[in-house]
């Protein structure tokens, strides 16, 4: 193993290996424990530091892992499911395996406590390189700044400052044309400059908000509707209305209907 890989062991707890790292978190099968207690594993089948690996035979001698119980948990429901076809015989059953939380605490060997500094060294190395390219920026930047002010050139635009966003308001549009006669006089004026005959009706015009001028008020509900002439009394019910049909009948060159005779009535 190098140095930059990191401290693990693998163990075996409930018939099962895990493959266990420094503050990892994994559930093994129920212990009696209660939770924020400390358990040791002896049983430790593989043991990888710094100094190298090694293999237990079947277990690393004097090797131990020690974790912290965090909760008792149990897994997903699994459905068991039997059917035995053509008997009318089905059986469904819910099983939830009972768990338990643990969070690795560390390693100790022959009751040495192993420590990892591939960690340590790592961070250092990490903090040297950050605090290392913040100063190389911040001179950079400070020397830019200095040399453009030497020169009198503006600096050059720097996205990490802080720039105020300002933003100067667009300038307002003149009305012009406006409804009315002064408006029609306006385009009057452009259609002869235009070269256009002054004799056609002149376009529409509109108010600044893009809207036609309001027109007059037309009201229609004092609409007056006169009421259809009464028939003339010479067609009314009665004898007059049969000499009226005769006398049409002979202007348009016919016979007047007969009248058919009354059928005898038996008695």
């Amino acid at each position: 193993m190098g140095k930059s890989d990191p401290m693990f062991a693998v163990i075996r707890t409930g018939g099962k290996q895990y493959r266990v790292t420094p503050n990892a978190v994994l559930k093994v099968e129920k212990l009696e424990a209660e939770p924020g207690a400390t358990v040791t594993f002896t049983d430790v089948l593989a043991l990888g530091t710094a100094d190298g690996l090694t293999l237990g035979a079947p277990t690393v001698a004097g090797a131990e892992v020690s974790a912290t119980v965090i909760a008792q948990d149990r897994l997903d429901k699994v459905i068991i499911f039997k059917k035995r076809r053509r008997q009318n015989s089905r059986r469904r059953n819910g099983h939830r395996q009972h768990v338990t939380v643990l969070r690795v605490a560390g390693f100790a060997k022959d009751g040495t406590a192993l420590a990892e500094p591939a960690a340590a060294e790592t961070s250092a190395e990490t903090s040297a390189e950050t605090s290392a390219e913040t100063s190389a920026e911040t001179s950079a930047a400070a020397s830019a700044a200095a040399s453009a002010e030497a020169s009198g050139e503006p600096a050059a635009f720097d996205p990490t400052a802080d720039h105020p966003a300002t933003f100067e308001p667009a300038p307002e549009t003149p009305a012009v044309v406006t409804a009315g006669p002064a408006g029609m006089d306006v385009v009057e004026s452009l259609a002869l400059e235009s070269g256009e005959p002054s004799g056609q009706e002149a376009p529409p015009v509109f108010a600044d908000d893009g809207q036609a001028p309001p027109g007059p008020a037309i009201d229609t509900r004092q609409a007056a509707f006169e009421p259809a002439s009464p028939p003339p009394a010479e067609l009314a019910a009665g004898p007059a209305a049969m000499d009226v049909v005769e006398s049409l009948a002979l202007e348009a060159g016919g016979e007047p209907e007969q009248a058919a005779p009354d059928a005898p009535v038996k008695e």
